[in-house]
């Protein structure tokens, strides 16, 4: 059985540090959760595949309707589905495509080019090599005819059946 290490980045540069855990393939924590700099976490990466959850604030999380297939053309439609949606330039903007559901939308991820760089610039900094680079909120359990909620301090985070994704602050749970 192998293992993983879970970085989880600081909500704002003004935070102390990250969290991070070895967990196991079934996501069985096999230490307790540490915190501190990331480069603390630098030498629990060693031999293990990383995976970092970057803040769900920071990150939207979408779910489109693309007709067309294949990686490299959904990656192309993306930007233009979206641009109606958003208010930064789709050129200062970084598209990830992810599953098509059952409902045939494409989920997606969309990051500010600048805020994508100081993650990466951070991990480099610290000698972590991420293999996989994603919202904290794709990390909710998507468990069938359930939504999954994290309350954390002025933060939840929602996840219903089907993958939908929403971030908002604790006064906001009623309408979600």
């Amino acid at each position: 059985m192998g293992e993983h290490l879970v970085i989880r980045l600081p909500r704002a540069a003004a935070e102390p540090g990250a969290e991070w855990v070895v967990v196991d393939d079934l996501g069985a924590s096999l230490q307790p959760v540490a915190r501190g700099a990331l480069a603390e976490a630098a030498p629990a990466a060693a031999g293990r595949r990383t995976w970092v959850l970057a803040p769900a604030t920071s990150v939207l999380s979408v779910r489109v309707e693309l007709p067309v297939k294949g990686t490299g053309r959904l990656a192309q439609a993306l930007p233009f589905a979206l641009e109606d949606q958003l208010a930064d330039d789709v050129d200062e903007l970084l598209f990830a495509a992810g599953a098509r559901g059952p409902d045939g939308r494409v989920a997606a991820s969309v990051v500010a080019h600048s805020v994508m760089a100081g993650w990466q610039s951070a991990l480099a900094e610290a000698g972590i090599a991420a293999s996989v680079l994603q919202s904290e909120a794709d990390a909710l359990a998507d468990v069938p005819n359930t939504a999954t909620v994290l309350v954390e301090g002025d933060q939840v985070m929602l996840r219903i059946p089907g993958g939908e994704v929403a971030v908002a602050e604790p006064d906001a749970i009623a309408p979600l």
